[in-house]
């Protein structure tokens, strides 16, 4: 690793702490290319919103609403090293995401509820009911299993 980024994770580190002892909200930011939360926390928000398109917000969203529950995220880069392979930006990419539509909706804190309605669970056929991703769909009535 290059010193300079090596300085520059160890820096972020020491903010982190920093942050961490001042329990500064919203602080450090939530990155989503490294991050550890408790099962049940990202289960009560129902996970990152599907709302996002392409890049961009969905891991400062998570974040943003993890505290809203009292979930506060916390950053460990002195602890972990993440291993980012280079790729193309994503088409959507734009520096401080200016112009997006993910800044429209992340800016717009009423329409942004705390828990997503289309994450980890998603509405089946009434919206009372949710289904896991991936899991089975319950038999339907009249149908044998085999």
């Amino acid at each position: 690793m290059p010193t300079a980024e090596r300085c520059r994770l160890g820096l972020k580190g020491l903010l982190a702490k920093l942050y961490e002892v001042a329990v500064t909200p919203l602080r450090p930011r939530l990155s989503g290319n490294n991050i550890g939360v408790w099962r049940s926390g990202v289960e009560q928000v129902n996970g990152f919103a599907e709302q996002f398109i392409g890049w961009g917000l969905e891991d400062r969203d998570l974040q943003v609403r993890l505290e809203r529950l009292g979930v506060r995220a916390r950053s460990i880069p002195l602890q972990t090293t993440p291993v980012h392979l280079w790729h193309p930006p994503a088409p959507s990419f734009t520096r401080n995401n200016e112009g997006t539509a993910n800044l429209d909706y992340f800016r717009d804190v009423a329409a942004r509820p705390t828990v997503c309605v289309d994450g980890l669970f998603k509405p089946v056929e009434s919206p009372s009911i949710v289904r896991l991703r991936g899991a089975p769909r319950a038999p339907s009535a009249g149908r044998r299993s085999p």
